[in-house]
């Protein structure tokens, strides 16, 4: 009678060391997040903004946001960070609510003190329905309309 081997010893060890490594792979993959889907963005965007001085002395700022993440951005305020700039008497804020993912809006707001040619810096903070938050700048060089 013939006595029947398995596999030898260091076959076994090359496949459970292949095991182990791809496990451990895997586990790093998991942990940094590669494998993780649908995750949540939440990010806003200034599409166009604008300062237009027209000839005849009106002023105005146009800014259009969309939210370019997968939150609904429940707050969106626009701010003008050194205070100059004025509507109506008041200081500039403009405020967007509930900006469902992939949506735009766009506002069109007149100035009282806008000057041609120079540059304002604007801070824009922004609240989403999962509790995050973010704030950003954006510049704008107001112009004199063609």
């Amino acid at each position: 009678m013939k006595r029947r081997r398995g596999i030898s010893q260091l076959l076994a060890i090359i496949i459970t060391v292949g095991i182990v490594i791809a496990l451990g792979g895997f586990l790093w993959a998991w942990t940094v997040g590669l494998f993780k889907t649908g995750a949540a963005v939440a990010e806003v965007t200034i599409v166009d903004a604008s300062i237009v001085i027209s000839p005849t002395g009106g002023q105005a700022l146009s800014v259009t946001v969309r939210n370019t993440g997968t939150v609904t951005a429940t707050k969106i305020e626009i701010t003008e960070m050194g205070g100059k700039l004025t509507s109506g008497g008041a200081a500039l804020r403009i405020t967007f609510s509930d900006l469902a993912p992939g949506k735009s809006a766009g506002t069109t707001v007149p100035l009282d003190n806008a000057e041609s040619g120079k540059t304002y810096i604007f801070r824009v903070s922004v609240d989403f329905a999962d509790g995050s938050h973010r704030d950003f700048t954006f510049t704008v060089r107001a112009q004199m309309a063609a």
